[in-house]
């Protein structure tokens, strides 16, 4: 494909879309097709020889638009909403097209240092605590992750690690396996499935609390857990609070959590995934308690932002 080729099939491409857009109150939200359905409808093996992008648009068209359901429906109410918009589509167009890779500094120097400006924007517009900037002295900062699974994840290894460097540098004579063989955590049994996931890949079991009537989880319940656990010889590392949980909207007590957590040197991490966006409005400031003494927090930029799948900070 020349350029000439790839001006034509991106104009058509953008048509397609802002069509799709426009006129997708019109469609069936759940689509009509089976199990299996788009394996009957496109070639058994990769093709040799490529096919004209007009072709290509109708096959997406005839085959693969019937087989979706419709997220940017306003008449979709399931799970949780997940964001979309023009400026946010052509953002992935031209990072697309940059096709650059970020992994530090000097691979690509705009990368990084558009990430730092982006992260420390949303710390304000979210009202963190200073901690969280990049721009004050300090561990704080954020990054970009594709999911709150990856975030959660990240979260689990990082108080992993720190919990073995601190009880091997209190207890030297025990080895990094035996640490790492004793480490626990801990969520409220109304969190993600991701966090328990989180603790399977990070190898720390995570331990879900039964929550209070109110669907919350707070210092109370993991204060009796952390203690049943030391009792048993195991080393209290993460404690993974809500704000926002999938089932209920819940938000979990982070101030009294917070307390059991600086007793015990345990990490605390929010998964504010699902309701995060509500800390950006002062007439929820009440939910902001607590978070200076947070050591991490994600959010999905793509619930309730209009941002496209898949963003998390």
């Amino acid at each position: 494909m020349d350029a000439q080729t790839f001006r034509e099939f991106g104009k058509a491409a953008v048509d397609f879309i802002a069509d799709y857009m426009e006129n997708i109150r019109d469609c069936d939200v759940l689509p009509s097709v089976t199990p299996g359905y788009l394996l009957e409808l496109l070639p058994k093996e990769l093709q040799e020889k490529p096919e004209q992008w007009q072709d290509i648009l109708k096959d997406i068209n005839k085959f693969i638009k019937p087989g979706i359901t419709h997220w940017q429906s306003p008449n979709f109410h399931a799970f949780y909403p997940t964001g979309c918009s023009y400026p946010s589509i052509v953002g992935d167009m031209l990072a697309s097209g940059f096709s650059v890779i970020g992994f530090n500094w000097l691979c690509s120097p705009a990368c990084t240092e558009l990430e730092v400006v982006v992260m420390d924007w949303l710390a304000k517009f979210f009202k963190l605590p200073a901690h969280f900037l990049h721009a004050t002295k300090g561990p704080g900062g954020g990054i970009i992750q594709g999911s709150a699974s990856e975030a959660v994840l990240v979260a689990v290894m990082a108080a992993r690690e720190q919990a073995v460097r601190r009880v091997k540098a209190a207890q030297p004579q025990l080895s990094e396996g035996e640490i790492r063989a004793r480490l626990i955590g801990y969520s409220s049994d109304q969190s993600n499935s991701c966090i328990e996931k989180a603790g399977v890949l990070a190898t720390v079991p995570i331990r879900l609390l039964p929550a209070d009537d109110t669907q919350v989880m707070g210092g109370a319940q993991l204060a009796k857990a952390v203690e049943e656990d030391l009792a048993k010889g195991l080393i209290p590392t993460v404690c993974i609070a809500t704000m926002g949980a999938t089932g209920t909207c819940a938000y979990d007590d982070i101030t009294t959590l917070a307390t059991v957590c600086a007793r015990h040197k345990i990490w605390l991490h929010v998964d504010a995934a699902y309701a995060g966006a509500a800390l950006a409005l002062d007439e929820f400031a009440h939910l902001r308690q607590g978070l200076e003494h947070v050591d991490s927090l994600n959010y999905n930029l793509h619930k309730s932002l209009a941002i496209n799948f898949d963003c998390t900070a």
